[in-house]
């Protein structure tokens, strides 16, 4: 926890700006966040459907899958 008061002051970008570059990055977002539902779709999935046993696994082992999506 911090005390002190972050100021950020916003200016505009004055760089040159690539539009493939742009293009590029909006379309490599939108795959990586399409795997991420499917996947998140089938895990689910699988756990709704019986296919997984849900309970043999420790708490842990969950919560660590869990936080690993988050760097997804």
């Amino acid at each position: 926890m911090c005390s002190a008061n972050l100021t950020h002051t916003p200016s505009p970008w004055n760089g040159p700006v690539s539009k493939a570059l742009l293009a590029f990055h909006s379309m490599a977002v939108e795959v990586r966040r399409n795997l991420r539902n499917v996947f998140e779709m089938m895990v689910l999935a699988m756990c709704a459907h019986g296919d997984v046993d849900r309970f043999s696994r420790k708490a842990l082992d969950w919560t660590r899958l869990g936080l690993m999506f988050i760097l997804i």
